[in-house]
This record gives C-alpha cells, sequence and structure tokens, in this order.
C-alpha cells in the first residue's frame, strides 16, 4: 500500500481543464468535481498499466470499522469471478434485500439503478448488488476493473461515483456489512465550502417532506453535508472562463417543495405541475453529465407535469 497524489482540481490551468475534462464538465462541473474524478482515473489508468490484480482505494476522509482486514479477506473469498469493483462503504440506495420503493426516487434523479440477481440483492453471505450507490470514499477494484473503468471513463464528465458506479458494463458489488465510512463534514471538496446560512431552512423542507429520513436510510450521517453537495454548476456569462454559479442539492430540492406549497394559497395542482417539470429538467442535467439519461421515465414525468398544469 501507500499513497497516491489526489489531482486539485483548482491548480489545473484554464488549458489543462480544457484538455483533461469532457465539454460538458468544463461547463457544467466544479473544480473539485473535476479534480476528484482525475485522481480515481489515475488511479486506474496506474492499476490497469502496472498491476496487482486488485487494490484497495481509500480517500483521505475515509473512516475504517474495526477488523477491516479480517473483513476483507472474508469478501475476497466470496466476490464472484468476474467482479470489477466491490463497495467498501457508500450511501445512497444500499440495501442489501430489496430497496424501500420511496428510495428509489434517488434513481429517478440520477438514473443507473441495477436489477437485482433475484428476490433479494444478496448473492453470498457477506455480499450483494447495489441498487444506486454512491460514494468513493472505500472500494476494491480489480486490475480488470480498473481497465474497464479506465477505458469507458477516460475523461471527468460528472462525479465520479455517479458516473462509475452507473457504468452497466460494471460488474460492481459491494460489502453487506461496510468496512468503512467516511467524515460527512459541513465542507467538500466536490462543492464549495463552508456550511450553509440557511440550516433552519434545510430542516423544515426537508423535514416535512421525508427527505431527512430518507437522507438517513441513505446512510447519510450530516444532512448539511448533503445540503451543500453540488448537482451541477453553471457557467456565468460575461465572466472569467472558471467562474460558476452552484446549484447545490439542498436549495434545488426545497425550491420544489416551496413550489408545491403554492397549491395552499393558490388552492390549485398548477404549482405541482410545474414543480414536476422543474424536477425533470434538474434530473435531465444530472442524467445527461452522468451519461445515465434515458428519455422514456423523463417523457413521462414531462408529460404528467404539463398535464398537471393544463389540467389542474
Amino acid at each position: 500500500g501507500g499513497l497516491f497524489p489526489a489531482t486539485l482540481g483548482k491548480a489545473l490551468t484554464d488549458e489543462e481543464f480544457k484538455e483533461t475534462c469532457t465539454r460538458s464538465a468544463r461547463y457544467f462541473c466544479t473544480a473539485g468535481m473535476v479534480g476528484c474524478f482525475m485522481s480515481h482515473l489515475n488511479i486506474w489508468k496506474k492499476v490497469a498499466a502496472e498491476g496487482p490484480e486488485a487494490v484497495v482505494v481509500l480517500e483521505d476522509d475515509v473512516l475504517l470499522y474495526p477488523d477491516f482486514h479480517g473483513k476483507l479477506h472474508t469478501l475476497l473469498k466470496e466476490l464472484p469471478e468476474d467482479w470489477d469493483v466491490c463497495l467498501l462503504g457508500a450511501v445512497g440506495c444500499i440495501s442489501p434485500e430489496t430497496e424501500p420503493i420511496h428510495m428509489k426516487l434517488y434513481d429517478i434523479i440520477t438514473g443507473g439503478g441495477r436489477p437485482s440477481p433475484g428476490k433479494t440483492r444478496m448473492i453470498s453471505p457477506n455480499v450483494f448488488v447495489p441498487f444506486r450507490p454512491a460514494g468513493t470514499h472505500a472500494y476494491m477494484v480489480s486490475r480488470k476493473g480498473a481497465e474497464k473503468l479506465s477505458r469507458l471513463c477516460p475523461k471527468p464528465r460528472y462525479h465520479v461515483d455517479l458516473t462509475a458506479w452507473g457504468l452497466k458494463e460494471l460488474k460492481l458489488y459491494a460489502a453487506k456489512s461496510f468496512l468503512a465510512t467516511q467524515r460527512f463534514d459541513d465542507d467538500t471538496t466536490v462543492s464549495k465550502q463552508g456550511a450553509p446560512q440557511t440550516k433552519r431552512f434545510l430542516r423544515w423542507c426537508w423535514d416535512i417532506t421525508g427527505l431527512s429520513a430518507m437522507g438517513k436510510k441513505a446512510g447519510v450521517g450530516n444532512l448539511t453535508w448533503a445540503w451543500t453537495i453540488a448537482c451541477f454548476a453553471l457557467p456565468i456569462p460575461f465572466s472569467s472562463t472558471r467562474r460558476r454559479l452552484i446549484v447545490e442539492m439542498g436549495p434545488s430540492s426545497s425550491l420544489m417543495v416551496l413550489i408545491c406549497l403554492l397549491c395552499i394559497p393558490l388552492k390549485s395542482f398548477k404549482p405541482v405541475g410545474f414543480a414536476l417539470l422543474y424536477m425533470v429538467t434538474i434530473c435531465c442535467i444530472i442524467r445527461l453529465l452522468a451519461g445515465t439519461f434515458k428519455k422514456t421515465p423523463m417523457g413521462l414525468i414531462a408529460l404528467t407535469g404539463a398535464a398537471i398544469v393544463y389540467f389542474g
């Protein structure tokens, strides 16, 4: 084992940013998102080129659970021969049995959900196929998996976890009992730094809609951390090439809640339709960036929203 140098997105020059990223990432990703993606991509390239047959990748904010090495050896014995990646820690839709229906909202937003291998997601006593995981703080990748990841993800295009773990070609598995977690500090390297000034607003909007409970079910230990995660970034017209307006998860989702609440004073269901159209716009941008866009589900949501606006 050893330390592998990370890529600091903010340190990239404009020319390096242009050469290393996809066109969409240059306009709609933060420097932190690009740097995180490049860090993992460089590891995949090194493993694919030099071996060994498998490596464990741990980010600098990882927290290991007791008996990490013993549990790791158990996993290696149970993983199928075709495995590419095994997540040792994750957040998102990560139930080892069957994913609750309300948790599948995450897949509607990001796309990339995985079918269940059977009645449950378990394939052995300690290994399962996760529905739609996120997080790259702790995982194991085979040499074959590293080659596949570096080939299918040659350039940063979005969040590295939502892009890579959403690849249908990837043989992705996860440990039933996670071996590690991460520090859910108020700042995150893929968004902007600093705690938001709207914590009360977060609690109110997320609590009344059940989003707080969903976040805890998804393994997020600090909802303020989730609030500041960047959905994407929007270029600011007539500004420098690297200035971006960051669209964060908390404010963007809370805006949808507020639009829906307009039904009460307006005594109309039309705001629900507008909220769905707003949501599908956000989802389409996320899915296009992550490479998980599908016309049918997005079209159905858009049609539903338009119908509510028309008839509501």
